[in-house]
């Protein structure tokens, strides 16, 4: 009924404006100097000698009232409307001072502006049953009155431009503790640019007590500001008293501001925060406020219901913003912090929603800290720390969706303090997607990605037939440093709806960080209707038991076996996973099979986890994907191209059809050396001394060798210099050849980590040389005469440690003439003994 009067409202104002009120000329800049309803030295008379004049300077009214204490002026008639620009001052009264406090305000007003002696009738005709009534000049200020206990307004502002209202208590006493009701403090219409507060401490007003709303701007009216006001609190901003409507209302009405960054209001205590109505409420910014707290943000003020509520096909209005200081402070309400409600394209940046104004700990919106409904291309958060918001610690949902499209989620902090390290969870879901298609949740990168912990029910939901959310890039149950465990209660991811995809991003992979504590999973897909969602390229962990990813119906979780032919149906139609037969160390393929539908393509994905059981079936590691086709039989035998990792952990994978159904993850198989093993193929050099007086760098060629090994030589562990797939470099010192000499070997093995070792691969050791036969120290020709006579059976020849008869200098197991030739070689050094 209210609004369907407004313009009737409006008319009666302008027909006053133009009819005019009786007046004779008087001097410019009156004063008021008596409580009297009129004659000279009157309000009444000094509005009159203000319209009197030309309106080509502003005229300043000005208060002198004799005796201290307030001063009450109480007409029995309307007052005139205002039509010219003017100054009413009420600071200009001896015993005023405005305010100078930075939160709440110590304002000393003394003249009260009061409508108990009038007639209470139903507001129709706003110059009947106003206090102060603008409708004409350009730049009027009112400033420094308490204006109370009128039917229609305290202040109206209808026509004219650049107006400012600051410094007044309206609806309260001149202490501004106590209510003294008008229905709603300021209304303005078919006025543009104009600030009800201003920047300055001095210029914030106190509006509360009224019976409806606080700050009413209707239609044909753009480009107003309301900044740094007290709205539906005491004049400290402590406790609530209340507008028993909403606390600033914005109807039909586009490009206003309510707060800025340094002077945000604070509106609490109220039937509603904010209230922004109809389609021609466009582009309204919503900045800096503390809607729900008090002055300070540390302590509960609630609105009753919502803290914002924008309705009826509002379109494009910003509930803060990327600019220092542009978020609100949204706590403590009765409902919703925000409920979108049919208002398209609303933007939230940098907010606090659900917590203090130190983001440290939990002042709860009773129900959701963000509620969208009927609303499409919602944006909350973005890319950059600025964009951020912060919703956490709701009695219900973090963020609602409900048959709200093409929304985006970005880079906010969804269950977690403003540190990111700390769970300050909302009580039902972090994000819950109901009935809503094409949401975004994260981004095609880590920047773009929420942080979502602690959530009771759960970390994300979708349900009641939504179609392509995209989950891409977020952290889930970790803190934003994935140094420490804060996983979401009721589970990471619920899918109860089809077509979502889960670490994919138009067709690029952009994977989540999962981890879940708990006997729920990490990612869950529930019910038969629940088809087409892609599992991807995601990590997930779980530690209490539950699976990581888990197709189920609603009552029953845990893992599904394959069945024959893979006909069965459920969630993502149960799609059969893969068998992972062999996943060996020292190889590049993990190989297995995959039986399900007859002549079909799937796409295979595998990961690696350090942990993992039958129970839980961890995905901790992306390690690659690769696409096979079944036979006629619905059987493929694969081979896929994607290295396994090390001995000790373990190997899964899915199976993902070209409908989008991702399966559970396989079996784990634990990662195996393989019956090849590390291999030693030679060894540079072949020998050595003993008792040598250098060091020597040791090659090893071979195969499967890995970071961590380590090389046996002659029995005693030496740390390589640098490893290779295929080449060990280690350094070897006289004191580790130990051994008779001559003649003798040793072995060489690599050892791998978790004690897994090469075959041995024999080293030389020798004196001198081999090819000393006669142990003369010296190798000449007198060793190759010593071979042959001992092969003659002439002399005979030891090895130089002792141990029989040694004439194979060669060392190819026989003693023949071509050791004469190895001995001859080492003499003219064409071989390095």
């Amino acid at each position: 009924m209210r609004i369907v009067f407004l313009a009737l409202i409006v008319l009666a104002i302008s027909f006053a404006g133009v009819s005019g009120w009786p007046h004779t000329a008087r001097a410019a800049s009156p004063v008021v100097t008596t409580t009297a309803d009129s004659g000279p030295g009157s309000l009444r008379q000094a509005i009159l000698d203000v319209n009197a004049g030309d309106g080509s300077s502003v005229q300043t009214i000005s208060f002198a009232i004799p005796g201290g204490g307030v001063q009450k002026i109480a007409p029995t008639t309307a007052l005139p409307v205002i039509t010219k620009t003017v100054l009413i001052d009420g600071y200009s009264q001896t015993g005023t001072a405005p305010n100078s406090a930075s939160s709440g305000t110590n304002a000393v007003i003394v003249i009260e502006l009061s409508g108990e002696n009038l007639v209470e009738n139903p507001c129709i005709n706003i110059a009947d049953r106003t206090g102060i009534a603008i409708n004409g000049g350009n730049g009027s200020t009112v400033r420094g009155l308490a204006i109370n206990r009128w039917s229609c307004y305290g202040i109206s502002v209808t026509g004219g431009t650049n107006h400012v209202i600051s410094g007044n208590f309206i609806g309260t006493d001149t202490l501004g503790t106590t209510a003294r009701p008008n229905l709603t403090a300021l209304f303005t219409a078919n006025a543009t640019n104009v600030t009800v507060g201003g920047t300055t401490a001095a210029a914030r007003n106190l509006i509360s007590g009224n019976s409806q709303d606080g700050v009413y701007i209707a239609f044909g009216n753009p480009q107003n500001k309301v900044l740094n006001n007290l709205i539906g609190t005491n004049a400290s901003g402590t406790a609530a008293l209340a507008n028993g409507g909403n606390g600033v209302v914005v109807n039909d009405s586009g490009l206003n501001q309510i707060g800025a960054a340094g002077a945000g209001n604070v509106i609490s205590g109220n039937h509603l925060g904010v209230l922004i109505s109809s389609a021609g409420a466009h582009d309204n910014s919503i900045f800096a406020n503390r809607i729900g707290t008090n002055a300070a943000g540390d302590a509960a003020i609630g609105n009753d219901g919502w803290g914002i509520r924008i309705e009826a096909q509002a379109p494009q209005n910003r509930i803060g913003g990327t600019g220092a200081g542009e978020g609100n402070l949204i706590s403590g309400n009765g409902i919703d912090g925000v409920i979108v409600f049919s208002g398209n394209d609303t933007v939230f940046y940098g907010n606090i929603i659900g917590l203090n104004a130190a983001g440290t700990g939990a002042l709860p919106n009773v129900s959701s800290g963000i509620k969208v409904q009927a609303s499409i291309g919602v944006t909350i958060g973005d890319a950059g720390s600025s964009a951020r918001n912060i919703i956490s610690g709701n009695f219900a949902r973090g963020i609602q969706l409900i048959s709200s499209n093409n929304a985006g989620i970005q880079n906010n902090y969804i269950g977690s303090d403003s540190s990111g390290t700390v769970s300050i969870g909302n009580s039902h879901f972090g994000i819950d997607v109901s009935g809503s298609d094409n949401v975004i949740i994260g981004g095609p990168t880590s920047v773009g990605g929420n942080l979502i912990v602690g959530n009771g029910f759960g970390g994300i939901v979708t349900q009641n037939g939504g179609d392509n959310t995209v989950i891409v890039s977020n952290i889930i149950g970790l803190d934003k440093n994935l140094a420490n465990e804060l996983s979401n209660p009721g589970g990471g991811v619920l899918l109860n709806g089809p077509g979502a995809r889960v670490g994919v991003f138009q067709g690029q992979l952009a994977p989540n960080m999962i981890f879940q504590a708990n006997a729920n999973p990490g990612v869950s897909v529930v019910g038969a209707s629940s088809v087409g969602n892609i599992i991807r390229s995601n990590s997930i962990r779980t530690a209490g038991g539950g699976l990581a990813i888990d197709l189920a119906n609603s009552n029953s979780f845990g893992v599904n076996d394959n069945d024959a032919g893979d006909v069965d149906t459920g969630a993502n139609e149960y799609q059969n996973f893969p068998v992972i037969t062999a996943a060996q160390q020292n190889t590049t393929t993990i190989s297995g099979s995959l039986t399900t539908e007859p002549n079909q393509i799937y796409v295979l994905d595998f990961y690696k986890s350090p942990t993992c059981t039958f129970s839980t079936r961890n995905a901790v590691t992306y390690l690659g994907n690769f696409e096979v086709s079944t036979n006629a039989t619905g059987i493929v035998q694969f081979a896929a191209p994607v290295a396994p990792g090390l001995v000790g952990q373990f190997v899964t994978a899915t199976a993902t059809d070209q409908d989008g159904n991702t399966s559970e993850l396989s079996d784990c198989v634990p990662i195996t050396l393989g019956s090849s093993g590390p291999q030693i193929t030679s060894l540079s050099p072949e020998f050595a001394k003993v008792n040598g007086s250098a060091n020597f760098e040791l090659q090893i060629a071979g195969s499967g060798f890995v970071a961590g090994s380590t090389v046996l030589f002659n029995g005693s562990p030496l740390t390589p210099s640098s490893v290779t797939a295929n080449s060990i470099t280690v350094t070897v010192t006289p004191s580790d050849i130990t051994g008779p000499a001559g003649g003798l070997s040793t072995n060489v093995q690599v050892r791998l980590p978790g004690n897994v070792f090469s075959d041995p691969f024999p080293f030389i050791l020798t004196a001198t040389s081999t090819a000393d036969v006669d142990c003369s120290g010296v190798v000449n020709g007198a060793d190759g005469v010593a071979i042959l006579r001992g092969m003659a059976q002439l002399s005979v020849a030891h090895s130089c440690g002792g141990g029989g008869p040694n004439y194979d200098a060669d060392r190819d197991g026989l003693a023949n003439p071509a050791d004469v030739f190895h001995v001859l070689k080492v003499v003219v050094g064409q071989h390095p003994e």
